[in-house]
This record gives C-alpha cells, structure tokens and sequence, in this order.
C-alpha cells in the first residue's frame, strides 16, 4: 500500500501540473501592457500631464510594482500619480456586449518643463515589479516636443503608427501577416526604421527601412510564422527628430495560435493534442497511472476473500473432530456393560 500512496500523491502532483499548464496557455502567469501616447506637445514653461494606464494580463496580481522613467534633461521636473503600487491587481468587467474584459488601471505624469527648454525628447516609461522570482518589467516610449521654431517643426514633423490590424486567431506554423500604417504630420519625407518583436521562437520579416511621404502615409505589411509559443507583439519605430533619433514602440495583441487537425473531428481531440503535446503525455500518463492503480486494488481485494474463506474451514474442522473424539470417549463399550 505505501507504493499506492506515493503513486497517488504523483498523480495529484501532476494533475495539478496539468492544471496550471492550462490555466497559463490561456493567459500568462504574469505580465502587463502599459499604454501611453505617441506624441505630446508644449510649450516652454508649461506644466503637462500625461496620462497613461497599466493593464495586468496575468493571471497572478503583480507586487511591489513602481514606475520610472528617463530621458529627460535633470531641469525637467517629473511626477507620477501614482508611482507605486503594492499590489496591480488584475482588474475584470463586464457589459453585454463585449461579457468579461480586464480593465486598465490610470496614471498621470506630470511633466514641468523649463522655460529655456525646446525640441523633442524621447521619454521612456518602464514599469517594474519586484516580488516575484521573474522580476516582471516593460516599457513604452512617447515623445515629447517643446516649442522651438514651428515652420521647423512642422517642417520636419513626427511619425506615428496607425491602424494596427492582427487577425483574431492564428495557427501554428501557419504564416500571417501584421499590417499598419505609419503617418508622417511634417511636410518633409521621412525615413524610417520598422522592426517586429514576437516570441523568440516565431518567424518574422526582417527590420524594414522605407521612405514616408510628407504628410502622408506609408503601409508596412510584416509576415509571421508562429510556433505553438504565445506572447505579444511590439511595433519598434526608428526616425530621426531634430538631431535625435526617436525610438518609439507600440505594444500590439497578445496572440495565442492554435492548430487545426487534417482531419476535421467534431471533438477536437486530435487538434488538442496537437496544440498540447506536453499536457498530452501528461494526462496519458495519468490515466495509465489510475488504470493501473484501480485494475491493482481490486485484485488485491479479490485475493483476500479466498484466504479467509479457507481459514474459517481450517477453524471448523478441528472443532468438529474435537467433538466428535469427545463423545467417542465418554460412550461405555458393549464389555463394560456387561
């Protein structure tokens, strides 16, 4: 029996595996977006707030979490409210239309500039936790142009990234296109540097380098070919700005691909098994486990019945013959009657 025990501390052990391995392939244990504008603008002496958000898409809250940032000159005096938090908690709504969505979680940046400042500043927003083993971090970039000669900067101008469209359900190794627009507000051309972050194990277009045109646009179309691997996608933008080159990142989806079965079940088992081969063996395991350890016990319930039954008969028996020999003895012999 002290075998069975272990055995079925392993299978509670790896079904509690198996659990969690499906808990995280619908959302990641830990992590968050941050959402903050592209471009803001004032003027010299102003006092700007920015306001931005946090969005924890885990599924653990995230601990002892704060914002930082840099890439403003020490005169620029900064403020976040808030700044810290000790528990960003993975906040859900819900309405008719769109049922459960998590819920993003604001913050204003405070920014007060010099009177003597002008130009652009790329600003780098980084959000870090600090609790758990992975030490979970992100960041987001915006540019901020103070003042200095508007024919200049209307001249030169910003680039943005717009209409970012990413099909709502992807399948392994099967190749997809990313597209997005990227709009340039200056009457000049600009050139610009475009890069695709994905998971490490996916397949993507190499960085790309095209021409703008003054206030205009410019598609970009980037190819994908996933793994099973989940994870997000990231716009990096590269352009120079008044003698700064701007690196700005647009966070994108997070995208979970799945895969479809040559042969089309209406259960879907084969595609499971597919998308899941690790979770798979597991629970083939498992259930070879609990066959084993079922088809085990009732054999050896089955065995022990037989071994009473026969002893019970030995006990008998010996009374019986006791009895037996005893009134043999205490009866006379025909002599002794006489």
């Amino acid at each position: 029996m002290k075998t069975k025990n272990i055995l079925f501390f392993v299978i509670v052990a790896l079904t509690l595996f198996s659990l969690a391995y499906v808990v995280n392939s619908i959302t990641p244990f830990r992590g968050f977006v941050m959402t903050l504008p592209d471009q803001v603008n004032a003027q010299p002496g102003d006092t700007l707030v920015v306001s931005g958000s946090l969005m924890n898409i885990g599924f653990y809250w995230l601990h002892n979490f704060n914002l930082t940032y840099s890439g403003l000159p020490s005169d620029f005096a900064v403020n976040f409210t808030p700044q810290y938090w000790e528990h960003l908690m993975t906040i859900r709504a819900w309405d008719p239309v769109n049922g459960t969505y998590k819920v993003p979680i604001p913050f204003n940046i405070t920014i007060k500039i010099p009177a003597t400042a002008s130009g652009a500043y790329a600003i780098n927003v980084t959000g870090q936790e600090f609790q758990s083993w992975k030490m979970i971090g992100n960041s987001s970039v915006f540019v901020l142009k103070v003042g200095g000669n508007a024919t200049s900067v209307a001249t030169q101008g910003t680039i943005s990234i717009s209409e970012l469209l990413v099909p709502e359900t992807i399948e392994e190794l099967q190749p997809f296109n990313v597209t997005f627009n990227l709009v340039n507000s200056g009457t000049e051309n600009q050139t610009a540097n475009i890069s695709l972050q994905a998971p490490a194990d996916w397949t993507v277009t190499a960085k790309q380098s095209l021409q703008v045109p003054a206030n205009g646009s410019a598609p970009v179309v980037f190819t994908i070919i996933p793994t099973a691997s989940a994870g997000n996608l990231a716009v990096v933008l590269e352009y120079p700005y008044q003698q700064t080159i701007l690196n700005v990142t647009k966070a994108g989806p997070y995208l979970i691909p799945t895969t479809v079965s040559a042969i089309n079940l209406p259960s879907g088992l084969i595609s499971f098994a597919q998308e899941n081969t690790v979770l798979t063996i597991i629970i083939a395991i498992v259930v070879l486990i609990l066959v084993w350890y079922v088809a085990s016990t009732y054999s050896f319930y089955s065995k022990r019945k037989k071994p009473e039954e026969m002893k019970k008969q030995i006990e008998t028996a010996p009374k019986m013959i006791e009895t037996t020999s005893q009134d043999e003895a205490i009866q006379p012999s025909p002599s002794d009657l006489q």
